[in-house]
């Protein structure tokens, strides 16, 4: 690696943890310092080596870069590799100086999971090389080139993702009959019996909002079972999702937040266009004292004095 990583970094040697770094190279130091070497890989097995096969990007066979190709079959793969290549650059007729150099701008290990009722067993590791070409003009102008180095992992996902979709299928299902239970609730509430535009937009915003629902469950529930499994295993049987299939997740994630922002819009517009009125249905007071107490006393004292005049 051109890369000065060090081994003191753990993420290089936690198998089943990906791993990037890249950095920039002076090219004055890569040309003054460097030898062309060319490696061998072997895979250590129980006292037997096992050759690592190596890709190189860069190798064109009848015009054809054969090794970018999506079909592994059509791949020509080496064993060996170099880092540097100052001698490239040198002329057979002059034996001047090099006028450029080739060098592996990246290099990738990738590490594919065998099979996962046999956990650890891995395919062997695939090294992918690419190179790139630098001047002397960028040697005397004190320049600096990139270069990356990562390990990346990878295992036959599919039956997980299979369980995801049939997760998702039954579960929106579910929901849209949900959906259209709600519907009906709130048509009768309203006292609506025919089917009408108001009616299809609550089963729109009722159907968005139950399939959020079942979109961020079965996602969340995926993520929590995929930490669990991966933090709690001694022997490699699980690998975290690669770049694509993180895109999928984050596919899901994001179609239940649009839909749940639907939800949201459509419940603010409702709430903003209500009349809100209040009714005071206090009931008056109930005093212990009998009213008209002091008319009472004066009828009682009227009736004596005329009781009083009767009788004289």
């Amino acid at each position: 690696m051109l890369c000065d990583t060090g081994l003191q970094n753990r993420d290089i040697l936690r198998f089943g943890k990906a791993f990037s770094y890249k950095c920039h190279v002076d090219v004055q130091k890569l040309w003054d310092s460097s030898k062309t070497m060319f490696y061998d890989l072997f895979q250590d097995k129980w006292q037997k080596m096992y050759p690592i096969p190596v890709k190189i990007t860069n190798v064109e066979h009848e015009s054809k870069r054969i090794n970018m190709d999506n079909d592994p079959s059509n791949w020509h793969l080496v064993r060996r590799f170099f880092v540097v290549d100052v001698d490239a650059g040198i002329t057979a007729k002059d034996n001047s100086s090099a006028k450029f150099l080739s060098y592996a701008k990246d290099i990738n290990i990738h590490i594919t999971l065998y099979n996962k009722n046999k956990p650890g067993s891995i395919y062997p590791p695939l090294v992918t090389v690419t190179y790139a070409d630098v001047s002397w003009d960028a040697y005397e102008k004190s320049l600096k080139v990139p270069v990356s180095f990562s390990i990346t992992y990878s295992a036959n996902q599919s039956q997980t993702f299979q369980d995801i979709s049939l997760a998702l299928g039954v579960l929106s299902a579910l929901a849209i009959l949900w959906a259209c239970s709600q519907t009906w609730s709130w048509s009768r509430r309203s006292g609506k019996s025919a089917i009408g535009l108001a009616a299809l937009v609550k089963l729109f915003v009722f159907t968005v909002g139950a399939l959020s629902n079942v979109f961020l469950l079965v996602t969340i529930s995926v993520a929590l079972n995929w930490l669990i499994m991966y933090k709690q295993q001694d022997v490699v049987h699980l690998f975290l999702p690669n770049v694509q299939q993180e895109k999928t997740i984050i596919t899901y994630i994001s179609l239940a937040f649009v839909m749940k922002a639907l939800q949201l819009i459509h419940n603010i517009a409702m709430q903003s266009n209500v009349d809100i009125f209040f009714l005071d249905w206090e009931r008056p007071h109930v005093s212990s004292k009998p009213r008209h107490q002091g008319g009472l006393r004066h009828m009682r004292a009227a009736r004596k004095e005329v009781t009083k005049l009767g009788s004289d």
